[in-house]
């Protein structure tokens, strides 16, 4: 995706923040504070769920717009 711009963290940021290689995308600014939230509530399932479905959201924004790049119509839900 070229024309996108860079993601709003920096790859620096997201080695200081321990995030794996598989999850360092244009998501990755929203999973800081989802995993800051996790370990601080010992990662109770009920806990966090403002941050996890906020990533989530991002995460299927980014699958969707994936997509329509490659088969040139919007996913059907």
């Amino acid at each position: 995706m070229a024309d996108r711009p860079p993601p709003p963290i920096s790859r620096e940021e997201m080695k200081v923040h321990d995030i794996p290689l598989a999850w360092r995308d244009h998501c990755a600014h929203l999973l800081v504070p989802l995993n800051q939230c996790r370990q601080k509530s010992f990662y109770m399932p009920w806990k966090c769920t403002h941050e996890r479905h906020e990533y989530e959201i991002c995460e299927h924004s980014e699958w969707a717009a994936r997509q329509e790049k490659r088969y040139g119509k919007k996913p059907h839900h």
